[in-house]
């Protein structure tokens, strides 16, 4: 893992649908942000104040965003990923299994939800392989 830096922002678990990763743009392309009050979930949950004896809070409603009309954008236009790190070059295993050396979890590059051919979804690190049997 990266510690010379502060944490990126990760924010993606798994790459959006609606959204084409080439190199034209890095496999990094200007997206509209998610909405600062749904995060991106399109609703929003209200809390009713702390119990004073337990100190829980309880759900009372599942609101429709109306900051971003329930799109879950916001109107800003920002990188996919904000990791503007250098390339790291890795040894690719075989069976394509790969753990990523900048956020440190466990991927495999064959599967296109979590790799976009040059970047890791969570993290957004770009990462250059070379072959095991180079």
């Amino acid at each position: 893992m990266r510690r010379d830096q502060p944490p990126l922002k990760l924010r993606h678990s798994r790459l959006r649908s609606d959204v084409a990763f080439t190199s034209d743009h890095d496999h990094n392309p200007l997206v509209l942000d998610d909405c600062p009050r749904c995060n991106g979930y399109r609703k929003y949950d209200v809390f009713t104040d702390p119990d004073p004896e337990t100190g829980i809070a309880r759900q009372i409603d599942l609101h429709g965003c109306e900051v971003c009309g329930g799109s879950g954008r916001a109107s800003v236009q920002v990188p996919y990923f904000d990791n503007a790190a250098e390339p790291i070059t890795v040894r690719l295993p075989a069976n394509g299994l790969l753990r990523c050396p900048c956020c440190g979890w466990g991927f495999n590059v064959r599967d296109r939800a979590v790799w976009t051919g040059w970047r890791h979804a969570r993290c957004g690190q770009r990462i250059r392989f070379i072959t095991s049997d180079a």
